[in-house]
């Protein structure tokens, strides 16, 4: 219990120097499952003690133990602290957030007049299958960098803020800079595990559909077969999605090699974490079917409306979506490594 309570010690020793304030310490080490007098008790001891690094002990990445019934996080409660990581840290959230909309819209407009353009052209003097290909792959590639950007920012503002600290634009900007690349190869490599299989299991099935052409006696069976993999395949598209969410928040904020991203969401997210998501996903179904009873549109019609009442709505749903998310990485990174460096 000694050396448990000399961790604990070290921990807050740590967080104090890197500038967190003393009240999101003991609010993330409760949620983490710690005693709460134990808690202020070393929180006692750190702040009469003098601020100096204790004897013997050298700068180390050790590990708190884990504590054995830590508290479950609920999918209401990430966002109230979605709410409250904002307040925290209101001025670079909506700095960067309005800079990142303007880029964006920016693009889209000048993409728009380019495909006009392309357009108007194809129909005066031929169809140019060369410039829609030129359009898609350009559209592609813009709407998956202008997607890592808002992640980046998103991501690291409110974890920012759910820290108590506040974003230095100038470093944000850098990190936009240094990782956009990474949450792009992360995105990908997250799309590739869900929808994978899925893929390859409906090209078998095409595949098996070109190979028995004129075999009418193997048509229920290769039906079967067909309907079997997509099964398995949506399926597995739930699991993984459950179990690789994180991914592009552990390419933000983990420095280790991307194709160790999935398993390292898949740890953080055990033990409660995928339960969260899946309730989390529940929600936002039922939010959905909210707007369009209400709109009388569906979730694609709504997304392309120009009705500013539907579009906030569907503006602060997706930051509370996205927000949900960014609070469970930070509580699981408490939960499932209680030392975080």
């Amino acid at each position: 219990m000694e050396n448990y309570y000399n961790q604990l010690v070290h921990y807050i020793q740590q967080h104090l120097q890197h500038g967190t304030p003393v009240e999101i310490i003991r609010q993330s080490l409760i949620e983490a499952g710690w005693d709460g007098a134990m808690v202020d008790q070393a929180l006692q001891t750190v702040l009469q003690a003098p601020a100096v690094q204790p004897s013997g002990q050298q700068e180390q990445h050790s590990t708190l133990p884990a504590v054995k019934a830590p508290q479950k996080y609920k999918v209401f409660r990430a966002l109230s602290d979605t709410v409250q990581a904002i307040q925290h840290n209101t001025k670079a959230f909506l700095i960067s957030g309005i800079t990142v909309f303007i880029i964006a819209y920016a693009v889209v407009f000048v993409l728009g007049l380019i495909t006009t353009a392309i357009i108007s052209n194809a129909i005066g003097s031929g169809f140019s299958v060369m410039g829609l290909i030129v359009i898609y792959v350009t559209s592609m590639v813009l709407s998956t960098t202008l997607s890592a950007l808002v992640q980046i920012v998103g991501s690291v503002t409110l974890y920012d803020g759910r820290e108590g600290r506040k974003t230095n634009l100038k470093q944000l900007l850098a990190t936009c800079r240094h990782k956009f690349l990474r949450v792009i190869g992360a995105n990908i490599l997250l799309g590739l595990a869900v929808a994978g299989p899925l893929i390859v299991s409906s090209l078998l099935g095409l595949i098996l559909s070109f190979a028995s052409r004129g075999s009418d006696h193997s048509s229920p069976l290769l039906l079967m077969i067909v309907l079997l993999m997509g099964l398995v395949g949506s399926a597995w598209m739930i699991i993984a999605v459950v179990r690789y969410a994180l991914v592009p928040l552990v390419a933000v904020f983990e420095n280790i090699p991307l194709p160790q991203t999935l398993a390292r969401s898949n740890f953080l997210l055990s033990h409660g974490g995928k339960w969260f998501i899946f309730k989390g996903f529940l929600l936002f179904i039922l939010i959905a079917l909210v707007l369009s009873a209400v709109t009388g549109q569906n979730l694609e019609n709504a997304s392309n409306s120009t009705n500013p009442v539907l579009v906030v709505l569907l503006l602060l749903s997706a930051i509370m979506a996205n927000g949900g998310l960014i609070m469970l990485y930070h509580n699981r990174r408490i939960v499932r490594e209680p030392y975080v460096s």
